[in-house]
């Protein structure tokens, strides 16, 4: 059983409220038109990595960021990393029609 963040609310410190922790898996286009597939908890933060190169993937330092393509929100990291490994094992084809599809 995965355990749950609680954070203190700021009415009460009596009370732990739940964090729900969402995760995606993305898809980037670079500007050489790859396709560069990753899992985050926070989008808008791992985006700017890979935009800054901040922390972000090594596959950014050849070509750049164009734009996000595809984004599929998983409830727990798990989830999101199993969904990661099968579009990575896809094919370029196979990826397109995922995108497509959305």
């Amino acid at each position: 059983m995965a355990s749950a963040k609680f954070a203190i609310s700021k009415s009460s410190s009596k009370f732990k409220t739940p964090m729900v922790a969402t995760w995606e898996v993305y898809i980037i286009q670079t500007v050489s038109g790859k396709l560069y597939t990753g899992i985050t908890n926070n989008f808008e933060r791992r985006f700017d990595n890979h935009v800054t190169r901040k922390k972000g993937a090594r596959f950014f330092n050849f070509s750049e960021p164009l734009k996000v393509v595809f984004r599929e929100p998983h409830p727990n990291r798990s989830e999101a990393s199993i969904r990661e490994s099968a579009i990575k094992k896809m094919t370029r084809k196979e990826k397109l029609e995922l995108i497509s599809s959305t």
